[in-house]
This record gives structure tokens, C-alpha cells and sequence, in this order.
């Protein structure tokens, strides 16, 4: 534990006993407004989230919205995501997406893991049948003009 986290502690605990101050046999109200008025300072100051906020379903190909430390290195699974100067970072989860995501958060060489189950998405799957073979899969040459046409526009 560092330093920083026994300060605070100790603040928090200090803050309990002024706050007992309120109770009988002293009655000092006033003391419960200074008293909720530094621990909510110290919330929103003093002891930054940590969490990493998630906007969007955890369901095959779906596209999720992610926020946290601008200062933060984000990996899904393996793989690094760009975090933005606000701390914002996507992603997308694969529509044949098997297993539950891990995210693992580097700030200051601390490393955090979070993982989330990924929910199958059921798909509604449309066949043709009956349909000519060069309609499913054209000629060479059909693939030879798409490329030439491809070509001419970039």
C-alpha cells in the first residue's frame, strides 16, 4: 500500500469520529454539514474513479462505447485501443464472438483485468434456394471485370 492510501484512510477515519460528534449526548448539527461536506469533497477530489464505463450491449456485433483515464492503456483481449485525449476508446465484438472479453487497464505500471460475458445474438438467417450457380459464385471473368472497373475508379 502506498502512502497516499494511508493518508486517506486516515482522513476517512477522522472524518468518523468528528461526524459522532452529532450524535448524543452533543447534538452539534452544525457538525454534520462540514462533516458530509468534506467526504463529498474527498469523493470527487481526492479519490479519482478507477473504474472503466462500458455504454452499449455485450451481445455479438455489437459496437461498444468505452471511458476512462485519458492517461490509461486499454487492451481487449490482446489487442491495444487507441485512448482518446478524454478518455474514450471503441470497439467492436466480433458477430461470432465465442468467449467473454477481457480488458486489462495499465495506468502508472498498475494493471487491472476486467472481464465480460459476451452474449450470443441470435441471427435471422434468410436462404435462396433454387438459385443458378453462376448467379452464387461468377465466372472468373466476372471477378477479372470487377477488378478492371475497380481499377478505373481509384
Amino acid at each position: 500500500m502506498n502512502k497516499k492510501f494511508y493518508i486517506e484512510l486516515i482522513f476517512l477515519i477522522l472524518l468518523g469520529i468528528v461526524t459522532s460528534l452529532s450524535l448524543p449526548p452533543y447534538n452539534y448539527v452544525i457538525v454534520n454539514f462540514f462533516t458530509f461536506s468534506f467526504f463529498f469533497i474527498f469523493l470527487i477530489f481526492i479519490s479519482p474513479a478507477k473504474a472503466i464505463e462500458f455504454q452499449g450491449k455485450f451481445l455479438q456485433g455489437h459496437f461498444i462505447l468505452g471511458k476512462t483515464d485519458p492517461n490509461a492503456k486499454i487492451l481487449v483481449g490482446k489487442k491495444e485501443v487507441k485512448v482518446s485525449k478524454d478518455g474514450f476508446f471503441v470497439f467492436g465484438i466480433d458477430r461470432d464472438q465465442k468467449y467473454d472479453l477481457t480488458f486489462t487497464k495499465i495506468i502508472n505500471g498498475k494493471k487491472e483485468v476486467i472481464t465480460k460475458k459476451v452474449l450470443k445474438r441470435k441471427y435471422n438467417i434468410q436462404r435462396i434456394d433454387g438459385l443458378e450457380e453462376s448467379k452464387v459464385t461468377p465466372p472468373e471473368s466476372v471477378y477479372k471485370r470487377i477488378k478492371e472497373e475497380n481499377n478505373k475508379i481509384g
